[in-house]
């Protein structure tokens, strides 16, 4: 008999439940590690510490880290003590800056196929809005705004950060981040860790203007709204994919900027049909890197910063952001 394929799944919750289904259709051997695990299935093979793991060691074609952020960094450095050159891990990374650097390097080191998640990028939000764009005549967006109730700057938030960079032509190291933030304990995953709101402003350090603005609200059940805003139009997009057009009456297209005006609808559909774990999970089958390290690195650079910019109320800039990381090396208590 042909063996099966093997993947190791690290942490069993709400995510790892998803691609564990998507493993089990394809007829895989699957492997959790999760010391918390408290269910049966006949269909896993359950491990609750590390040294149960040692025995398969060349055995594994694939790795999946959906564990807490703070646990990202052991797992990964167990499954490449396993020799599993194709991991995938979810976002964030890590919360601690010392591991993301440790990550990158044990990258290059083993020749690791790394993978991410973050379903923006893997629904390609950025060609979408350059159809949409051409077909509607828009130009390019001037501003984007996320807005609602609890989504956290962490959990739910992070899937945009690095795409809208792209979208928004900034480098990296040009933004500038200025955040006041508040916490609140309804994070569903653990006590110890926050869900995170407040407001969080992404500016373009070189052209001086604020591009890309967050704002939830920890008291509020509203799904977030996420919006971009151009010269006559405005597109309104949601979590689960839908999103609308709107624009303002052509005929007043010549009159001045000052004069503000209400838009009509234009257009509604789909951006994307299929769940973004699956479509992260046949990437890393098919050992296509899309959403790589440098998409993970660049989002989480940029939590470090809303962070550090709330917590001492001042304007961060990314290109110093580093220092300050390596001297005062900590972990955040964001999931």
């Amino acid at each position: 008999m042909t063996q099966k394929s093997k993947v190791l799944i690290f942490g069993y919750g709400s995510v790892g439940k998803k691609y564990a289904q998507y493993f089990l259709n394809k007829n895989f051997d699957i492997l959790v590690f999760d010391p918390f695990i408290k269910i049966k299935n006949s269909n896993l093979k359950i491990f609750k510490n590390y040294n149960q793991l040692s025995k398969f060691i060349n055995q594994i074609d694939f790795a999946i880290i959906c564990s807490l952020a703070e646990d990202h960094y052991s797992n990964f450095c167990v499954a490449s003590s396993l020799n599993i050159k194709n991991i995938l891990m979810e976002k964030p990374l890590t919360n601690n800056f010392d591991e993301l650097s440790k990550i990158k390097k044990i990258i290059k080191k083993e020749r690791i196929n790394f993978h991410s998640n973050h379903s923006w990028e893997l629904y390609n939000l950025e060609l979408f809005l350059k159809k949409i764009q051409k077909i509607y005549k828009m130009g390019n967006p001037l501003t984007f705004i996320s807005y609602g109730g609890a989504f956290c700057l962490s959990t739910g938030a992070i899937h945009f950060y690095n795409i809208l960079i792209k979208i928004f032509k900034i480098n990296i190291k040009d933004v500038e981040v200025h955040s006041n933030l508040y916490s609140s304990n309804i994070n569903p995953r653990s006590k110890k860790y926050k869900t995170f709101g407040g407001v969080v402003n992404l500016l373009d350090g070189k052209k001086k203007r604020t591009n890309i603005v967050f704002n939830y609200s920890n008291q509020s059940k509203i799904r977030t709204t996420q919006t971009f805003i151009y010269k006559f139009h405005i597109i309104n997009f949601f979590i689960d994919g839908t999103y609308s057009i709107c624009r303002t009456d052509a005929k007043s297209d010549h009159k001045k900027i000052t004069f503000l005006e209400k838009t009509k609808f234009v257009d509604k559909g789909n951006i994307y049909k299929h769940n973004n774990i699956f479509l992260a999970a046949e990437l890393l089958l098919k050992k296509k890197i899309k959403i790589g390290y440098e998409s993970g690195y660049n989002s989480l650079i940029i939590l470090f910063s809303i962070f550090i910019s709330s917590k001492y109320k001042k304007v961060i800039k990314l290109k110093e952001i580093g220092k300050y990381l390596k001297k005062n090396n900590k972990k955040f208590l964001f999931t």
